[in-house]
């Protein structure tokens, strides 16, 4: 969840969007990024610079009429993870425009990832290792994440608020936006890079063993907390009709098994199993809340193969970007079955991954 997108804040007339206009192609993809990006600068200029609205946050969003409305503290260490961005129409006079398009919502709360910053770092990387622990719930800035985004839904309507988030932001609006499904408000998302940690394959002879026995031992807890097909059901039917907006670039490890988990229905390998047996042994539950049965995807397949630049920011709100889109609807089954595969550790799987 590194944040790969502050190695090119610096300039916005040198590397943002130009002749930005509604009917510019992707120009919702395009205004989602640069706001996300300007949740960065306006942690980074925290330190620098005095003022909720400093110039260079500025550069990102009032180029779409957006003004900040409100910031988003961390309660551990007063950070700003996030803002909400609201539509001006005292900008939009300014840029001769008389009216809000339909492509750009009134309100967009926009949450950061991860800056490797001394006054960032360890606040950052806690909520990161618990997304590693998939232990969403335990991430420090969730609650006024949801508290924002409940505020602002009462305040303009459910149809008038966005979600934007990289990397760790994308990871929490997600989760935001699906708690507010599940109460039958779909809100618009478009999650760039959303971590969906798994590795591919286990070849170390020794550590599949030590899974091996990780899972025997775990498997007594595990039998006795399964989710019935009820409420599985139930949670399918809150969820099916909230497609979540996805920017996967396939060079990215962080965000890249959301593609095997819609196309091939098989991303729970062996990081998912040696996770989900840890937290069983402990007395704890994984929280599958990256498990989507819906979703628009949009995959950079043609972009840099370099982490740090696939894992970035920037080519979401590059107007070169060429992406492919693919829409996912799972039915009942596939995603009751991806879930009992997400909560279900067998040791005949971990002897697949030994060898």
């Amino acid at each position: 969840m590194a944040d790969a997108g502050a190695e090119r804040l610096i300039d916005f007339d040198a590397t943002g969007p130009k002749n930005i206009h509604p009917d510019t192609p992707n120009v919702k993809r395009i205004c989602m990024a640069c706001l996300v990006n300007a949740a960065y600068i306006l942690e980074i200029n925290r330190h620098r610079i005095r003022g909720p609205n400093p110039p260079m946050a500025s550069a990102w969003c009032e180029p779409f009429n957006y003004k900040v409305k409100h910031l988003l503290h961390s309660a551990v260490d007063g950070s700003i993870f996030g803002a909400v961005f609201a539509w001006s129409c005292v900008s939009a006079l300014k840029h001769f425009h008389f009216h809000r398009p339909s492509v750009f919502p009134a309100i967009v709360i926009a949450f950061r990832g991860t800056i490797f910053s001394p006054a960032n770092i360890i606040s950052d990387l806690r909520d990161d290792f618990s997304l590693i622990l998939q232990q969403i719930n335990k991430v420090s800035r969730l609650d006024e994440a949801l508290r924002v985004t409940k505020q602002m839904v009462k305040e303009y309507g459910a149809q008038n608020v966005c979600l934007a988030g990289h990397s760790l932001g994308a990871a929490i609006a997600l989760k935001v936006g699906r708690i507010m499904a599940e109460k039958g408000l779909n809100l618009d998302a478009h999650l760039f890079n959303p971590p969906f940690f798994s590795l591919v394959s286990v070849k170390d002879e020794k550590l599949g063993i030590f899974i091996q026995k990780i899972r025997e031992s775990a498997a007594g807890r595990l039998a006795k907390s399964r989710k019935d097909d009820a409420q599985t059901q139930a949670t399918f039917i809150a969820l099916q009709k909230w497609f979540p907006n996805l920017y996967i670039n396939v060079s990215d490890p962080v965000s890249c098994n959301y593609l095997y988990y819609f196309r091939a229905r098989q991303s729970f390998t062996a990081h998912s199993s040696i996770v989900n047996s840890v937290l069983y042994l402990l007395g704890r539950k994984a929280e599958p809340h990256h498990l989507l049965p819906s979703a628009n995807l949009f995959i950079n397949s043609s972009g840099p193969r370099e982490f740090k630049v696939a894992h970035g920011l920037y080519q979401w709100w590059s107007e070169d970007t060429q992406v492919q889109a693919e829409q996912y609807s799972l039915n009942v089954q596939e995603f009751a079955d991806l879930v009992n595969k997400f909560e279900k550790v067998t040791v005949s799987s971990s002897s697949q991954h030994s060898m």
